[in-house]
């Protein structure tokens, strides 16, 4: 099985248009994870604390591939892979434990990479590159693993649970010869070279089928569908809300000013500029209008929390939707009041004064 993957993973890499590629236990956003229980050097649990942590086995170049940042240390190499496989894997050293058996898998590389979340976890800030770990609830030396690199946190569970517990990478065959996924990463936009795939995997088994072909970019909008949906629906109310609410606004404020069609009459026969009338009436007429936004981004503020859990990279109380929708207000009620007052105050005084 290592033979099969390792050939099909360098046959792939020298596809035309392959910038990179590597092979994995699990992938982000692939709505299957793995996971072991872990202990650290020098670590102590809380009470009740499960140390539990995710596990992945990946080769040299997924990290790259995947643009997954490493932050301190070293990425896998080639020759960080065992020579020989071990004959049992992670996940079923991890059933006999759950069983009873304190019985450790066997880690042929004794090396491995960890992630934002689990160096904070275990070490607290400082420095875990040469520490160590173990795949038991309490700390041995046996098979420990020195860890070699951190890299940036990956979403394996999807993106609105964050991964709290860490993950651990190990070199992918030191823990046994299991399933891989293979994760590629295509020059500019080109589409994933499928075809080309198969005919590898043809030359070499044509018994082996490609079974599925996702982007990350799918598994990620898939994995936003409700929120787009909400978002979709929430944006065409607000938007027919703002729409008749500055309809409503208009047609109240252009009724108040007509109504003081005489008083603009009357100031301007009085001597009064009609600039000076126009800015006055707007002025007046802002003034509820002012009030009413005042109100209702306080009532905005104080209910965003109720839809904070259906947003994912966007503040609940973002400014600039706020800023948007007052100042559509703010014009068409700006619109509704100069507009009417620069009508009547473009009417003679003395119709103006036989206005009803």
């Amino acid at each position: 099985l290592r033979t099969f993957y390792d050939q099909l993973l360098n046959r792939v890499r020298r596809i035309p248009g392959v910038r990179s590629a590597g092979l994995s236990g699990m992938t982000p956003m692939g709505n299957y994870t793995r996971s072991c229980s872990l202990s650290a050097e020098g670590y102590q649990p809380k009470p009740g604390a499960e140390p539990i942590a995710q596990a992945n086995a990946v080769t040299a170049g997924y990290f790259n591939t995947l643009g997954i940042p490493l932050l301190l240390g070293r990425d896998f190499r080639a020759e960080d892979e065992p020579a020989i496989t071990p004959g049992e894997s992670l996940i079923g050293a991890i059933g006999r434990n759950s069983g009873g058996s304190n019985e450790a898998p066997a880690n042929a590389s004794h090396i491995c990479i960890i992630d934002e979340s689990l160096a904070r976890r275990f070490f607290a800030g400082a420095n875990p590159i040469g520490r160590h770990l173990s795949y038991e609830d309490r700390y041995t030396p046996q098979n420990a693993l020195e860890i070699v690199g951190v890299v940036k946190d990956a979403h394996y569970d999807g993106v609105r649970r964050p991964d709290t517990d860490g993950t651990m990478y190990v070199p992918s065959w030191s823990d046994g010869a299991e399933a891989r996924r293979m994760v590629m990463r295509v020059a500019g936009g080109a589409p994933p070279p499928v075809e080309a795939i198969r005919r590898e995997l043809r030359a070499m088994d044509s018994n082996v089928p490609v079974m599925q072909v996702r982007t990350l970019e799918l598994d990620v909008n898939a994995s936003f569908a409700r929120e787009r949906l909400i978002a979709l629906l929430s944006g065409f109310f607000g938007m027919l809300a703002l729409g008749l609410a500055s309809v409503g606004l208009y047609g109240v404020m252009s009724y108040g000013v007509t109504q003081r069609t005489r008083e603009v009459g009357l100031r301007i026969a009085l001597g009064a500029q009609r600039g000076d009338v126009v800015r006055m009436i707007v002025r007046e007429s802002l003034v509820p209008v002012l009030t009413g936004m005042a109100i209702g981004l306080g009532a905005a503020l104080a209910l965003t929390r109720l839809i904070a859990g259906l947003l994912f990279g966007v503040a609940p109380r973002d400014p600039a939707s706020m800023l948007f929708a007052a100042a559509a207000m703010l014009g068409v009620a700006l619109l509704a009041a100069a507009i009417p007052a620069r009508r009547a105050s473009r009417v003679e005084p003395g119709i103006a004064l036989r206005h009803e």
